[in-house]
């Protein structure tokens, strides 16, 4: 699920033939120790140097999937203390990947191993609320929504997010790909599949960004920008951990024609470059991405690139 950029196709490679590089951790006999390793990984992340995180990524992947290899996943077998262990340690190899795509390829669903894990814990009555922050987490940036409702009902008290019940209208019917929308009136989360070839634009923003709602005053206070509005676009969020839906709320009560719209699964959006960066301006033309401006400084700056590239003419220097 969700592959998708160059640099993470580069990355693309089997387990086996990261185990030179990763030959510094040595093989674990446990999954405290698996947790232990992911947790160094992390802790050396630079920063300052680009694609850093990815490459973190990758090597955390890397070390769970090979344990998992090695030690298997006979949840029955392991004790209270290896079960919260493994949990935290598929967290940790898989909470990235609906933003960024598995980074060392596999078959395995690492969001159903967490449910797996979870339901284990949940039988032997040793779940913790942080526990089911993190499986609803992971519920929401996989789209699945019914899971992470069900998991605030039965944790009311674990400060889960309120997930609303969702609609899909003809549902053998939706194209991809597919977004949802929150319509405040009904409450309730829609989908609908989106057509790229009868875009002008994709923003691609969260609607808490200070950038982004920047990007949108700049929009309607700009008369040479305002016009942009008019083209055909969508304002397009990427998956995340969060459905922030009173940020949605209050962005489309004050941008009803400009709602913002979930992105239903990155891999239906394999033009669309990070998926972290907002916002992001995705110039299209017959489906295709013509350009993509990323950030929009506090000063405009970025204006004539977008109304060059809204012209159908070469960017400026920036």
């Amino acid at each position: 699920m969700l592959a998708r950029l160059s640099i993470i196709f580069s990355l693309f490679l089997s387990v086996h033939a990261h185990a030179a590089e990763v030959a510094a951790y040595p093989d674990p006999g446990t999954w405290r120790a698996v947790f232990d390793q992911q947790e160094t990984i992390e802790s050396q992340i630079d920063f300052s140097v680009e694609n850093a995180s990815l490459e973190a990524d990758r090597q955390i992947q890397t070390v769970y999937l090979r344990a998992v290899d090695r030690l298997g996943l006979d949840l029955a077998r392991l004790d209270p203390n290896e079960l919260e262990a493994l949990f935290n340690a598929t967290w940790m190899a898989g909470n990235r990947v609906p933003m960024t795509g598995p980074v060392v390829a596999t078959e395995l669903d690492y969001h159903q191993v967490l449910t797996e894990v979870f339901s284990e814990l949940k039988a032997r009555g040793v779940t913790t609320a942080e526990q089911a922050r993190s499986l609803q987490h992971s519920a929401i940036a996989n789209r699945r929504f019914d899971q992470a409702r069900n998991l605030a009902n039965a944790f009311p008290d674990s400060g889960l997010e309120t997930i609303p019940t969702t609609r899909v209208p003809d549902k053998d019917e939706v194209q991809r790909p597919r977004v949802w929308r929150f319509d405040s009136e009904s409450e309730e989360l829609v989908q609908r599949g989106i057509d790229p070839e009868g875009l002008d634009w994709i923003i691609q923003a969260s609607p808490g960004c200070g950038f982004a709602r920047a990007a949108m005053q700049a929009f309607h206070s700009d008369p040479e920008l305002r016009p942009l509005l008019n083209a055909r676009l969508i304002w397009l969020l990427p998956p995340g951990w969060t459905l922030d839906l009173e940020s949605q709320r209050r962005w489309n009560e004050a941008h009803p024609d400009s709602p913002m719209l979930l992105m239903h699964d990155g891999e239906e959006w394999p033009f669309l470059a990070d998926l972290a960066l907002s916002p992001q301006f995705v110039r299209l033309r017959d489906g295709q991405v013509v350009e993509t401006i990323v950030g929009w400084p506090l000063d405009n700056s970025h204006k004539p690139l977008l109304l060059a590239l809204a012209e159908g003419e070469d960017q400026p220097d920036a």
